[in-house]
């Protein structure tokens, strides 16, 4: 995973802390202490008890005594964890679920997250748009599922009026029938302000879907009921049905009318004119996914700002950097250090044995850096 640094203003854009760091002296007093709790946090833990954490007291000894290290180096332990149950091997505290990677960057590997953090939208109404993988659980009953679909199932149990769709059109394990699902409930919904989804490509066939399946979803609605062919369970289609309120015939004919008016123009911006509240699509476009960018906006209109609200990955921390200027292209992201220690590889370096290591406020705008983590996940 790569960072580019784009902005260093008072060496400090790309951290996000509670109080502002003005100085280089500022972020290695910060970012030391970040790291030095980490530490504390786990000293009891076998890892810990390895590199002996309990005597690091400074961020010298800490890089001198302690290697650079991936996951293979954690493998073999979070194999005793999934198989035998084991605790504080490699972090303090209870496995809440284990998060396959998604396997983009290298192969997929097995994570485990010892908590699961909620997203937090500013708009009153979102629309969600993904796939939830079907859940599975390792022989002692530990739930193994993406980051990210738990993330959303706590996130929309937190509060459900802020989503258009219910969580049960979240619980679909097959993408077309979930965005379909999804989208019906979101054309229900005139006041849909935001829409979020992992990535853009994502969007992308929701849209081509929605496109495809206009007519059927418009008599979905104005009828109350779901059409038969969608692989759900009679038990999920009950449920959904229920919660679309039966038959809508006058937000069906305006549906209706607006598809008709947007095939005539090849749907460009549909997507505000079906929802004249939405200000913003939020999904993440960077590197490779860049390609499906434009092909987005087309359906969005310039109306609506295409952007990724965080960026995180299960190979981290999770979450571990928020936009803080959504308009701003390409995509920044701050850092968050209050939970998390951040070093920086050169890309160049990358393949080396022994790499040169920089601290935060030793990198270099314009430069491309592997990130490091030390974390309490």
């Amino acid at each position: 995973m790569y960072l580019s640094i784009l902005d260093l203003t008072n060496r400090s854009l790309f951290l996000v802390t509670k109080r502002s760091c003005s100085n280089r002296l500022d972020i290695l007093t910060m970012t030391s202490s970040t790291l030095l709790r980490i530490l504390s946090d786990n000293t009891e833990t076998e890892v810990g008890k390895r590199w002996d954490f309990a005597s690091i007291h400074s961020l010298e000894v800490f890089r001198r005594n302690v290697p650079l290290t991936c996951y293979d180096d954690y493998q073999p332990y979070i194999e005793r964890m999934v198989e035998k149950g084991e605790k504080n091997l490699i972090a303090r505290g209870e496995v809440v679920f284990y998060a396959p990677t998604s396997g983009t960057t290298s192969k997929s590997k097995l994570l485990p997250r010892f908590s699961a953090p909620t997203l937090k939208f500013s708009t009153k109404k979102n629309l969600l748009l993904l796939c939830w993988h079907k859940d599975t659980t390792t022989s002692l009953g530990v739930p193994i599922t993406p980051a990210n679909c738990a993330v959303i199932g706590a996130t929309i149990d937190a509060d459900q009026s802020a989503y258009a769709a219910p969580i049960e059109a979240y619980k679909i394990d097959d993408l077309i029938t979930a965005l379909y699902v999804q989208l019906v409930f979101g054309l229900l919904d005139p006041s849909v302000e935001n829409i979020w989804s992992p990535f853009c490509p994502t969007v992308l066939t929701a849209f081509k879907l929605l496109i495809e399946e206009w007519k059927q979803m418009v008599d979905n609605i104005r009828t109350g009921v779901l059409k038969q062919s969608l692989r759900i369970t009679d038990a999920q289609k009950k449920v959904l049905e229920e919660s679309m309120g039966g038959s809508n015939p006058q937000r069906a004919d305006d549906l209706e009318a607006i598809f008709n008016q947007s095939n005539s123009e090849n749907f460009e911006a549909l997507a505000f004119r079906l929802w004249p509240k939405l200000v913003t699509v939020d999904a993440l476009g960077s590197g490779p996914l860049s390609f499906y960018v434009p092909k987005v906006k087309y359906y969005l209109g310039k109306e609506v700002c295409l952007f990724s609200s965080v960026y995180a990955a299960s190979e981290g921390p999770g979450l571990f950097g928020i936009n803080k200027e959504p308009f701003r292209h390409p995509s920044a992201y701050s850092l968050l250090t209050e939970k998390v220690f951040f070093e920086f590889i050169p890309i160049a370096e990358v393949e080396s044995e022994n790499p040169k290591v920089y601290l935060a406020e030793e990198v270099k705008k314009g430069e491309v850096y592997e990130i490091v983590f030390t974390t309490n996940e």
